[in-house]
């Protein structure tokens, strides 16, 4: 670590252009001011386990990585933080008791606790970590309702949790309380996409990723250049500040023979592609590339941080471009992966931001 190469920060204002569009009548052009521009160089953690990598998930005192293998027997790693000492592999994979089909984390727990959610089971678990094992403390049943999936779940409180329940072509952003199953509130998707785009919409135009801490979140949507921020307020979810455009884009769709639309959605642009958050900072993973035509492997990545009043702080300009991460906000560091390329080694990215 103390080999590390510092990263490079642009001490003048800089004003950064990180949007492009196709032509003026396509999409709204959207510019960002950031006091200022870091530069950095990746520092490559080994892992020796053999994973492929599909998630990463930091806890008060462990790291953890999903394996998304189709031949894993475990789901879960956990690593010892910071050191990246490899304890154990818990969730094992199967249809026996204690045992789960299709986990998907739930982000923002407090402390050491891990939960998640089995659709393949009709499951939602809560664990707590140690070093040496793993403890089962809350288990209990949790069906999709009238074919609606949950997507994008984060912990706020104690027994609150922010969730996109979906299916292809109906969405909605929910405040629940798991342990109840009880809707607390609802807040509609900012554009009403599926009026707008009728019979071509899909929940892909207006999918967003998540992020939560202490009863604030915030929304970062995958093709639409925005980013919203909320807090929950008396039980209520709240949007305080909006950045970004003010209306959706003229979406690239699917063309049909005769039909009015020759295209392919695949021309849309892909905007953030990953939000995480520290009590102080949101951050956001930002591409900017077309959906179809460039491997995630190719681009440029940025990370966009702002305060969570929606206020800009600093880019980063990573040298490794990663699809999954996780922030240590207090030793100001990046952990990050690339879904294509990273099956060995962890990147981790150290920044610098003035208190």
């Amino acid at each position: 670590m103390k080999n590390i190469k510092k990263a490079t920060i642009h001490i003048v204002i800089i004003c950064v252009i990180t949007s492009f569009f196709f032509s003026c009548n396509r999409t709204e052009k959207v510019v960002k001011h950031f006091p200022s521009v870091q530069e950095i160089n990746a520092i490559d953690i080994p892992i020796n386990e053999i994973i492929k990598f599909g998630g990463i998930y930091k806890l008060k005192d462990y790291l953890i990585l999903r394996d998304r293998a189709e031949s894993a027997n475990v789901f879960f790693y956990v690593y010892k933080y910071p050191g990246f000492q490899f304890l154990y592999p818990f969730a094992e994979k199967g249809q026996g008791p204690d045992e789960y089909l299709q986990p998907i984390a739930v982000r923002s727990t407090s402390g050491n606790y891990f939960s998640f959610s089995d659709y393949g089971k009709n499951i939602f678990a809560t664990f707590r970590l140690s070093d040496t094992e793993n403890t089962l403390i809350y288990s209990s049943n949790m069906s999709p309702e009238n074919g609606l999936y949950f997507n994008g779940i984060n912990q706020v409180d104690d027994s609150l949790f922010l969730i996109t329940r979906e299916n292809l072509r109906w969405s909605r952003r929910d405040l629940i309380n798991l342990y109840t199953n009880e809707l607390i509130d609802s807040i509609p998707n900012t554009f009403d996409l599926e009026k707008i785009l009728g019979k071509d919409y899909f929940t892909t135009f207006d999918a967003t990723y998540t992020t939560s801490n202490n009863k604030r979140f915030a929304y970062g949507y995958l093709l639409i250049d925005l980013l919203e921020f909320g807090a929950i307020q008396n039980n209520k979810m709240i949007i305080t500040n909006r950045v970004g455009m003010k209306k959706a884009p003229e979406f690239h769709l699917d063309g049909r023979p005769g039909g009015r639309f020759r295209d392919n959605v695949l021309n849309n642009r892909v905007y953030y592609h990953g939000l995480t958050c520290g009590n102080k900072y949101v951050y956001a993973l930002y591409l900017n590339i077309t959906w179809g035509d460039v491997p995630i492997n190719e681009h440029i990545t940025f990370v966009e941080i702002y305060s969570w009043d929606g206020t800009p702080v600093t880019l980063l300009k990573l040298d490794k471009n990663i699809s999954n991460f996780v922030v240590d906000e207090e030793r100001q560091i990046i952990y990050g992966f690339n879904y294509d390329v990273s099956e060995d080694y962890l990147h981790a990215f150290h920044f610098h931001i003035e208190e």
